[in-house]
């Protein structure tokens, strides 16, 4: 299991992913955090940008899970 936390604004979104193996927990929990904050993004009406790079942007985007 990979646990994380994404706070913003005063308040806190907990989460967690498991996989079949310490490493596929990892990689699921990256994509869960990019989910939830492009959640928290369009719940709040502000961008989130990583390093000052296109909009939108979450810094998590480029990974490929696919296996291709």
């Amino acid at each position: 299991m990979c646990a994380y936390s994404i706070s913003s604004g005063g308040q806190e979104k907990l989460g967690h992913a498991m996989g079949m193996d310490s490493v596929q927990a990892l990689q699921l929990a990256l994509v869960s955090i990019e989910i939830d904050l492009k959640a928290l993004a369009r719940s709040s009406g502000q961008e989130i940008t990583w390093l000052e790079d296109t909009p939108g942007n979450t810094g998590f985007s480029a990974l490929n899970l696919g296996g291709n």
